[in-house]
């Protein structure tokens, strides 16, 4: 359990919260998820694990600087649309989590990602040759090999998963996968010299690796895209991308879970379907 306290007078109000699933104990421990007004000016109080507390401003902006472990504070934008009440995401650094040993620079788990990010650079080479069916046809079987999309699907959607049928479990994981490889497809459709480039690799708890790397644009804008892996038999895979210290997982829960509580089900397929449709199109 995580306690935040916020307050703008002598009252102040707890919020609490709580995580017992077991593939979600390292990757949403590092997020709590607030409903906040944007630009409230309140102050919020993090009372971590070990007991450090901190502050930060909660304004449309949110930078986490209450981290255990020394490390970058991280700026966090919505990308949802602009609401009276807005969720706001603080990302815990998965800093919190590494274990202290040796770091290593490469291994088994940086051999996927860079198998990754070696076809992603291929598909974006060819990107006007391949098309997007081409790039779609390419990337596929990649990210089949690199993603564990079936675990990515089922935490994305939190609770919510045992409250489906077996059936609507199926089609949202299938949905799922296609959005997965359609949104690769569209969003690495040319090249310009960008690079990407390994930064480390290193070990967290529950036999979990971080493999952090970086992508260079072609006017020297660098982006950060760190992924964090489980071992799948003898296969290390991706469950969870953070770009630029944002997590597309916690991106996607906090999405989802608003959809299928206020909408239910049907409305979520649909808007993934929605989502693919553009992606094909090039929207």
């Amino acid at each position: 359990m995580i306690t935040m306290q916020f307050s703008d007078s002598p009252n102040c109000t707890t919020f609490e919260f709580w995580y017992n699933e077991p593939d979600m104990a390292l990757i949403f421990s590092q997020h709590i998820i607030l409903e906040t007004a944007v630009g409230s000016q309140k102050s919020a109080q993090a009372l971590g694990a070990h007991g450090t507390i901190k502050k930060c401003l909660i304004t449309s902006e949110v930078t986490t600087t209450f981290c255990i472990a020394p490390c970058t504070p991280i700026p966090y934008t919505s990308f949802l649309r602009p609401t009276v009440v807005s969720r706001i995401i603080a990302v815990f650094f998965v800093c919190l989590f590494w274990i202290p040993s040796q770091e290593a620079f490469a291994g088994k788990a940086s051999e996927t990602i860079m198998h990754l990010q070696e076809t992603i650079v291929k598909i974006m080479k060819e990107g006007d040759t391949l098309g997007y069916q081409g790039r779609y046809k390419v990337i596929t079987p990649v990210i089949e090999l690199t993603h564990d999309l079936p675990v990515i699907a089922r935490i994305a959607i939190g609770r919510h998963w045992k409250k489906l049928t077996k059936e609507q479990q199926a089609g949202f994981t299938s949905t799922f996968q296609e959005l997965s490889r359609s949104t690769y497809a569209d969003r690495f459709n040319s090249y310009s010299g960008e690079q990407f480039s390994l930064i480390s690799e290193k070990s967290l708890k529950r036999n979990r690796k971080l493999v952090q790397t970086r992508f260079v644009k072609a006017d020297g804008e660098e982006i950060r895209f760190n992924y964090i892996l489980h071992q799948v038999q003898d296969q290390w895979k991706i469950i969870n991308i953070m770009v630029n210290g944002v997590s597309d997982l916690a991106l996607k829960r906090t999405e989802y879970g608003s959809i299928l509580k206020k909408d239910g089900y049907t409305t979520l397929i649909e808007k993934l379907r929605a989502q693919i449709q553009e992606s094909a199109n090039g929207l």
